[in-house]
């Protein structure tokens, strides 16, 4: 049983942070736990003396793109480091974040890894330049198809997720759970929402790819109807100039806490993202969503169950969405109500874990 064993969780020291909710529900099932991040790139100069003796290649190193996390070079950099770490560590079971990397050497030990998204789907979802050419992509891909193949289960995010390790990376699905996946707000649930504001909400820290510049021209169509209505947008400080627009920039979580109980609705009409956390923060807040059908977020919100998924991501159809959410007390109502309730019973992180470890508990 998971109880009497240690768990070793590897990762970016950035998402090992993010997810610590993840790690404490974990704690619930595991004898103790220990992380590991993911070593940094830029090697010391000892090391990089060491490494150029010993043959690594460097040279290759420097010729890549400044995004050095999306390299063949960086993932077997990391991956070589973390699996001495690991070997010296001897859990008795490892879990990686996400798939920058490969944790284990060798098939001797269960490991598993917990993913939001692939390469390969953001590549068919939002095809921007990420790699410096076609062969070092399929390089890329190969070797997250090998560390897929080496894990003992895989724990995608979202059907869409298990959907392209099978279809995209030829991997068994009878390793996969499907899990979900939760927020960074613990234990908030401030009762009945309220509405009536007129206020809208938009997570902005990455502007283009989340949809900004769509939803600033969908506001712009739905003010020009109604100019009561604001639009409030996290994450930068200033940005595209409109009338009854305001930049936030980064907040903390009591200020968010603030802002979740004074806007009406969060919009997030994203070219791309993979599965939000954001969103089921708002959920718990009982806030309804209107998503993009992409990435991960129509199996976060159900279509008029919750709140709404766009046919067609289109400044024309969000307009449309907003305006008439926002004068739909009913609506706002029921949406509240169920999102909340989704919430408290998959997308939480005592959920997530439960699965995780009644999963592990067949290794044993």
């Amino acid at each position: 049983m998971p109880g009497d064993k240690n768990l070793l969780i590897t990762g970016d020291l950035f998402f090992i942070k993010r997810y610590h909710l993840l790690i404490k529900a974990l704690q619930k099932h595991f004898n103790h736990i220990e992380t590991l991040s993911f070593p940094h790139l830029a090697p010391s100069k000892r090391r990089f003396i060491t490494d150029i003796i010993n043959g690594f290649p460097y040279i290759n190193y420097f010729k890549q793109n400044f995004e050095r996390s999306l390299t063949p070079w960086a993932f077997d950099y990391k991956s070589k480091i973390l699996q001495k770490r690991v070997a010296q560590i001897k859990p008795d079971i490892v879990l990686q974040i996400f798939g920058q990397a490969c944790s284990v050497k060798n098939n001797d030990l269960p490991f598993a890894m917990t993913l939001d998204f692939t390469v390969a789907l953001a590549e068919k979802i939002d095809p921007i330049k990420r790699f410096s050419s076609q062969k070092n992509k399929e390089k890329w891909m190969e070797k997250e198809r090998e560390a897929y193949e080496k894990a003992t289960f895989l724990f995608p995010w979202s059907n869409m997720v298990a959907q392209s390790l099978q279809t995209d990376y030829g991997i068994d699905p009878k390793k996969m759970i499907v899990i979900g996946s939760s927020g960074n707000l613990q234990d908030i649930f401030p009762g009945e929402k309220k509405f009536g504001s007129k206020v809208i909400l938009f997570n902005g820290s990455d502007f283009h790819r989340k949809g900004g510049d769509i939803l600033i021209e969908a506001f712009t169509k739905a003010y020009s109807n109604d100019p009561t209505i604001k639009l409030y947008i996290l994450g930068i400080d200033k940005g595209i100039d409109a009338k009854n627009v305001f930049y936030k920039g980064s907040v903390n979580q009591e200020e968010l806490k603030e802002l979740f109980a004074e806007c009406d609705i969060v919009a997030a009409p994203a070219r791309c993202d993979p599965y939000p956390g954001f969103i089921i923060e708002a959920m718990q807040f009982g806030i309804p969503s209107i998503v993009s059908d992409r990435g991960g977020m129509p199996e976060i919100v159900d279509h008029l169950q919750n709140g709404i998924v766009l046919p067609e991501l289109s400044a024309s159809q969000l307009s449309i969405a907003i305006s008439d959410l926002l004068n739909d007390h009913t609506s706002l109502v029921k949406y509240s109500k169920a999102a909340q309730n989704k919430v408290r019973s998959t997308l939480n992180w005592d959920f997530v874990a439960n699965n995780m470890a009644s999963t592990f508990t067949s290794c044993f």
